[in-house]
This record gives C-alpha cells, structure tokens and sequence, in this order.
C-alpha cells in the first residue's frame, strides 16, 4: 500500500509533510489514512477477504459528492468505494 497524494476535498483532512517532500496523507471521515493498493487495476479494486479485512475499502454512496478526481467504483460485493483518480481508496 502506498499514500495518496491530493489536494483538499470536502470531508477530508490534508497533512503536509513539509515542502521537500511530494507526498501528502489524506484521512477518511472517520481520521483514518488512505492508502492505495498497487495490485488494483484502473477503478478496480483487488482488495478482498483477508485483504479487505486488514485494508478495509473506503465505501461511499451514491448520493455523496467528495469533489473533482472522486468517483465510486462497484466492488464485487455491490458495495461502492471511493476512488481518487481512478485509484480505489483503503
């Protein structure tokens, strides 16, 4: 899993680890970390069972709108997990 570096969305905290360093760590609504998963294929997650157990997939709605480079993949399940720049979220 790596951290997802983007800017400020509605709902989402933004941390800087200082200007000599590229990535940001971006929390979920509850103030947990988001990661990617390098194994996920563009707006496909490969994340599940004991994976998704240990990474659990950050789920969103429909009705909800986090802003410009979100969208809501469909996992396996039905369940819909935000994504950011086509990257499914954990």
């Amino acid at each position: 899993m790596k951290m997802v570096s983007i800017c400020m969305a509605a709902g989402l905290a933004l941390l800087s680890f200082g200007a000599a360093q590229a990535q940001t760590v971006v929390t979920g609504d509850g103030g947990m970390t988001l990661y990617t998963f390098d194994r996920d294929a563009e707006g496909k997650s490969a994340c599940y069972d004991d994976c998704a157990r240990n990474w659990p997939p950050y789920l969103g709605s429909s009705d909800e709108d986090k802003g410009e480079g979100w969208t809501l993949v469909e996992r396996n399940d039905g369940a819909l997990q935000w994504a950011y720049d086509g990257k499914p979220l954990y």
